[in-house]
């Protein structure tokens, strides 16, 4: 009786440490996933301030063009000298 008890008791550790290894493991995968998932995050966050920025700025170079009377396009286009059929030079 005693030694069925021994073995059972054994047999409950052994099933308990294999749970221990188990949940150990599903926790490093865990920190694994919400690592991933933060530098994802970063990332996206970095694409959206930059386009943002990019935004500000064309933003802001469309007012300034818009001061000297011309538009953005016709900006833009007058730095590459003057375009036949156009009408304008440099």
């Amino acid at each position: 009786m005693q030694l069925l008890r021994n073995n059972e008791i054994e047999a409950l550790k052994l099933d308990a440490t294999k749970k221990k290894e188990a949940h150990a493991k599903a926790v490093v995968q865990h920190e694994g996933s919400v690592e991933t998932l933060g530098k994802e995050l970063e990332s996206s966050i970095n694409k959206i301030e930059a386009h943002k920025s990019e935004s500000i700025m064309q933003r802001d170079a469309g007012r300034a063009c818009q001061g000297r009377g011309r538009t953005q396009q016709e900006d833009d286009l007058s730095g590459q000298g003057a375009r036949p059929g156009l009408g304008w030079t440099r």
